[in-house]
């Protein structure tokens, strides 16, 4: 009898966390002296939790800093400089 409430309880518990979840993430790429570059992704998945779509599927915020050629100057040297990649994610029902 324990054993089946315990099954019960655990299978309750189990359907009642997993969802259908939706990650959204913005992500904008900004370059010096250039107008930002944004686009938007939405990736959907069934029957899953919070907890894995922050630590599975990558769904958080993040921000880096990298140095990247931009260009060239008038002596066809290259030009280098700092781009900011820029994700903006959220996770919806």
């Amino acid at each position: 009898m324990k054993t089946s409430i315990f099954a019960f309880l655990t299978i309750l518990f189990v359907s009642s966390c997993a969802k259908d979840y939706t990650c959204e993430c913005k992500q904008t790429v900004s370059y010096p002296g250039m107008p930002s570059a944004t686009s938007t992704t939405e990736v959907e998945y069934e029957k899953v939790t919070k907890r894995w779509m922050k630590n599975t599927a990558a769904c958080v915020s993040s921000s880096t800093s990298e140095e990247s050629m931009i260009g060239y100057d008038i002596n066809g040297n290259p030009i280098f400089d700092d781009i900011t990649i820029s994700s903006d994610c959220e996770i919806k029902n």
